[in-house]
């Protein structure tokens, strides 16, 4: 065969060299796929039943920034009547004087200015966590909510401040889908319940620091404080990108799975992964630890011909599937109900204990912004982790056949007593003639109140009937708390002059609050109990 030569030459090199070429463009796509595609999971060796410490750390510290950035505004407003400050200190002081807005639009940049977006963005959330590493979406969520939180400190009106607390919104949407898939897959069957906990005690310990800002509010005035929360946020997005690995992209030589871990074949459907590529494959696979729980899904293996049999994961489910799934389950709509009314009862206190307490007690702003900060940190994580253990301690005794009921129904018992003793002791809260029987009522209505949310979110994924559910599920989670946010708004308009719709205009903050939270304790107990006693697992079938 003639070999070309003259000026062509280089634009056509022999056939050899050609075929060459052509095998290292598809050794180079081969690598490229290998890079974007998610990997087999390697056992790290860590006992199957101890806890991912140090992911749970990481993923705790960015909670408590998404908490602390969230709740800050329910810190830096002040609507007492004639305050007896200079009106430049209190501009610095306060952004409703600075910014000049009254109690209904601070009712909405408490709720609906955050939760709108939120909610819209909770929709999307699931499948961006389904789709990309977690770590990574972590970390640049919080550097996202930061940075809306230090443009919101620099605002020079109400519309700047309402636009920097709707983005916020859409950057801290992921937070909680990525967070909970993670701990799913990582952490052991039996410690799912307290692993949430620990989780959650985001909520307490930055609402804690967001409370204790009242005084860092003293010292530097409400942008400062902005400024400074912005940075921790930072801080703690930095940390969580240099720990948190998605177990979904872990390193793993391709073709071989994990050593320690076991791949069960099912359906076992591939598809070609890019053109000219020869038998490249790429299939999903369920990895599973040596005690046979499931670690992660969707993860998908690259091999040439691999005469190993892989696991055949479901592709994340579209919304439309996910939603309708939901609704043919009655134990996931009723713990998705009773979860959408407990918070109606969360987010009122969240938004309108401070001018409660400010209303009523006005000489005591100090001393309520260190006790409210401990009552949340202290009282709020104390709850959490018990409601936790105790959840995981009832669910192993039914397993054990304590009871005729099943673990997760008897997980969901621990929400049902703490809602309704929760309802009498925020009525003594709101009713109490002087701030120590107010603080010390609102202390126990801590500690009884804040044990569900462990609990609900593992009895949430028991009923799911499919476990790939989970992030798209905690989306609808996500979306569902923007319908909380009618209570929190209602109380905003009961107490102006309009009222709502012209009625009960100026109604006393007490009276508002009483009859808003603990109806909602009370509703939210009824429908966890339905949750319940409809409720069954796959894992565990009716006898």
């Amino acid at each position: 065969m003639a070999t070309a030569t003259g000026p062509n030459a280089a634009r056509f090199p022999p056939s050899s060299n050609r075929r060459t070429a052509v095998q290292a463009r598809q050794n180079l796509g081969e690598n490229r796929s290998e890079v974007l595609k998610p990997r087999i999971i390697k056992d790290s060796g860590t006992a199957k039943d101890k806890l991912p410490s140090l992911v749970l750390g990481a993923l705790l510290l960015m909670f408590v920034s998404n908490q602390w950035s969230r709740a800050l505004i329910y810190y830096i407003n002040d609507f007492t009547p004639n305050l007896p400050i200079p009106p430049t200190e209190a501009k610095n002081l306060y952004a409703n004087i600075d910014l000049d807005y009254d109690s209904s639009a601070y009712s909405w940049l408490a709720s609906f200015g955050f939760t709108g977006t939120f909610a819209v963005a909770s929709i999307f959330a699931g499948r961006v966590s389904d789709t990309y590493p977690r770590g990574l979406v972590l970390s640049l969520a919080s550097l996202l909510w930061s940075a809306f939180l230090a443009l919101g400190s620099l605002s020079q009106d109400f519309n700047h401040l309402f636009a920097s607390r709707a983005l916020m919104g859409i950057a801290q949407a992921v937070t909680t889908p990525a967070s909970y898939t993670l701990l799913a897959e990582l952490t052991p069957k039996d410690k799912i319940a307290f692993a949430n906990s620990v989780f959650s005690l985001g909520i307490y310990l930055g609402g804690g620091l967001a409370s204790l800002s009242i005084i860092l509010d003293q010292q530097v005035g409400w942008r400062g404080s902005g400024l400074i929360v912005a940075m921790f946020g930072v801080l703690s997005s930095i940390i969580g990108a240099i720990i948190i690995r998605d177990p979904r992209y872990l390193p793993q030589e391709a073709g071989m799975p994990g050593e320690g871990t076991e791949v069960d074949a099912i359906k076992g459907t591939d598809s070609t992964a890019g053109q000219g590529q020869g038998n490249v494959k790429v299939r999903n696979a369920h990895v599973r630890g040596s005690n046979g729980e499931q670690r992660g899904t969707n993860i998908s293996h690259i091999s040439h011909k691999s005469d190993k049999t892989l696991d055949s994961a479901p592709a994340p489910l579209q919304m439309k599937s996910v939603v309708r799934s939901i609704l043919e389950s009655k134990p996931v709509v009723f713990i998705l109900l009773a979860s959408t009314v407990r918070f109606m009862a969360g987010f009122t206190i969240a938004a309108w204990k401070a001018p409660l307490f400010l209303e009523l007690f006005p000489d005591q702003a100090i001393n309520f912004g260190v006790s409210n900060a401990l009552i949340i940190a202290l009282a709020g994580s104390v709850s959490t982790l018990v409601g936790g253990i105790l959840a995981d301690t009832l669910a192993q005794e039914a397993k054990r056949g304590a009871w005729k009921i099943k673990s997760a129904q008897a997980r969901l018992l621990v929400p049902v007593l703490g809602s309704l003793l929760a309802a009498p002791l925020w009525g003594l809260t709101v009713e109490a003639g002087d701030f120590k029987a107010a603080s010390t009522a609102l202390l126990l209505e801590y500690i009884v109140a804040e044990c569900w949310f462990g609990p609900a979110q593992a009895a949430l994924y028991a009923a799911l009937p499919d476990p790939s559910m989970r992030a798209s599920t905690q989306g609808v989670f996500s979306l569902l708390t923007a319908v909380s946010n009618v209570a929190p708004v209602a109380v905003g308009s009961l107490i102006s002059d309009g009222g709502i719709a012209g009625l009960a205009a100026d109604t006393p903050i007490q009276t508002a609050l009483l009859w808003t939270v603990s109806p909602a304790y009370v509703i939210s107990a009824g429908l966890f109990a339905l949750a319940a006693i409809q409720l069954k697992t796959e894992d565990e079938p009716e006898t």
